[in-house]
Order: structure tokens, then C-alpha cells, then sequence
């Protein structure tokens, strides 16, 4: 199960977008309210799909990310959470930034 931030990539034959989950959606849960299907809601910046635009995609096609930031870039990313007065992004950030070599 991904989490909203949580860098992925969509994969569907030989396509494979790399993007963010911006929201999951449970569509479908066994009696006890466990969720058994759940869409996700993901961005893009590839220039071919417009990033501007939500994309919806099954767990099953997505994979978790590979990619990792480096410091300076969690850096650059508490400075926006700072000027966007965004707490809680800068706290996750924070505890990237931990665990970046």
C-alpha cells in the first residue's frame, strides 16, 4: 500500500511514468471494512502526459520508486515547506534528510 508523497512508477507494457501518489482511494472492502482494492491518484512531470492532470492507476501497476533525493535537494524542498508554511512536509523532510548518506 503507498502512502500520499510516495514516489512511484507506473508501469503498463512497455510504459513506465514516473510520479507521485497525491491521494488513494479505497473503491471496494471485504465486510470487516479491510480495503481489498484501492486507486491512487497520482502527478506526473513527463511532458508527454501534462502534468497538470491527475492519473489514476491500480496498486498492481505501481512499483515503488528507485529514485532517491539527495541532500541538497530535501534542502531545497524544506525551504519551500518553510515558505509554504507547510509543518509537516518539512518534519517528513527532516526525516529524510536523516537517513540520506
Amino acid at each position: 500500500m503507498f502512502g500520499n508523497g510516495d514516489w512511484v512508477v507506473y508501469k503498463s507494457g512497455r510504459t513506465s511514468i514516473l510520479g507521485w501518489i497525491n491521494e488513494a482511494k479505497v473503491i471496494a472492502s471485504d465486510s470487516s471494512n479491510v480495503p481489498i482494492k484501492t486507486m491512487y491518484q497520482f502527478y506526473t512531470t513527463q511532458r508527454f502526459l501534462n502534468g497538470k492532470q491527475p492519473l489514476l492507476a491500480n496498486e498492481e501497476d505501481l512499483l515503488p520508486s528507485q529514485s532517491r533525493l539527495k541532500s541538497a535537494d530535501i534542502r531545497a524542498l524544506q525551504e519551500i515547506a518553510l515558505l509554504t508554511k507547510d509543518k509537516q512536509w518539512f518534519y517528513d523532510l527532516s526525516k529524510q534528510y536523516t537517513k540520506v548518506p
